[in-house]
């Protein structure tokens, strides 16, 4: 009954955003069994493409629902791995096809199982694509635990779920309220993405005022800022003899950045409820 209950929440929630137009680059799927779920994807690849809500796809059949059906669908591809690990050059070969052009509409869809076997060098060649997200590509990544999931591929994507966590159904057995399982039980367990998230994007926020104001598009003189300052350093004689003109407010941006990331990463430790 849980079970259907979780794939009942899944379904409308992709019905409201196929309703809305707001699909979403990229989406971590957590599922009970990679094989049985996929089906599930599928159906919500297929609502995307032909733009139907669940109810109608059920009663709809046409070309595209029949090759993806019978996995002849040329525009989505599967990627797995048989080892412990999903390798860097699978993903280097996926980064090599998104510049092909969609065959059958204008979306391409990647699925990748077992999101956690992404090691730090084969995630980071697919975080570009999720910071910087390409037209028509839309990744689809499926895991059986996001709490394995690297932290810097689950603040990145939209979370769907279905599967029932375990916790979730003790905290109903034991018949704690909505509001309990949220306040214990659910925000302890994603104030870690959610802090990842939030202290990358004030270091991102640096960054960005830094590089604009150094090249003038940023706050405008005489407004201070650490990017204005480092305007002197595109003259190669202040460069070479008046280090003290830049070199302080560069190696403030980075100490700042470095703390506000370091300071995330502890939050994080501290307040994850796995490691207690």
């Amino acid at each position: 009954m849980s079970e259907s209950l979780i794939k009942k929440n899944y379904l409308q929630y992709i019905d409201e955003i196929i309703k809305n137009k707001k699909v979403s680059h990229a989406y971590l799927i957590e599922v009970d069994n990679y094989d049985q779920d996929l089906v599930y994807v599928l159906d919500f690849i297929k609502m995307i493409i032909c733009n139907l809500s669940y109810g109608e796809l059920q009663n709809t059949s046409n070309k595209i629902i029949n090759l993806i059906d019978n996995n002849n669908y040329p525009d989505i591809r599967i990627i797995s791995s048989d080892t412990s690990i999903i390798k860097k050059s699978q993903m280097i070969d996926l980064q090599r096809e998104y510049s092909n052009k969609s065959l059958y509409s204008d979306k391409r869809f990647y699925i990748i199982k077992e999101t956690e076997k992404l090691n730090a060098s084969s995630a980071n060649t697919i975080l570009k694509f999720l910071e910087e997200p390409e037209d028509g590509i839309i990744a689809i990544l499926l895991t059986d635990n996001r709490y394995h999931v690297l932290d810097t591929i689950l603040s990145r994507c939209q979370i769907l779920s279905l599967k029932e966590n375990d916790y979730i159904m003790a905290a109903r057995a034991m018949g704690l309220s909505s509001f309990e399982i949220i306040k214990d039980h659910i925000l302890p367990n994603i104030m870690s993405p959610i802090l990842v998230a939030s202290t990358l994007a004030i270091a991102n926020g640096i960054l960005t005022e830094a590089s604009l104001s150094f090249l003038g598009i940023g706050v405008k003189l005489p407004e201070p800022s650490w990017g204005n300052m480092l305007i002197a350093a595109q003259n190669i004689g202040t460069l070479q003899s008046e280090w003290w003109l830049w070199i302080p407010a560069g190696s403030l941006i980075i100490l700042m950045v470095l703390s506000i990331n370091f300071v995330g990463d502890g939050l994080r430790d501290a307040l994850d409820p796995k490691t207690h």
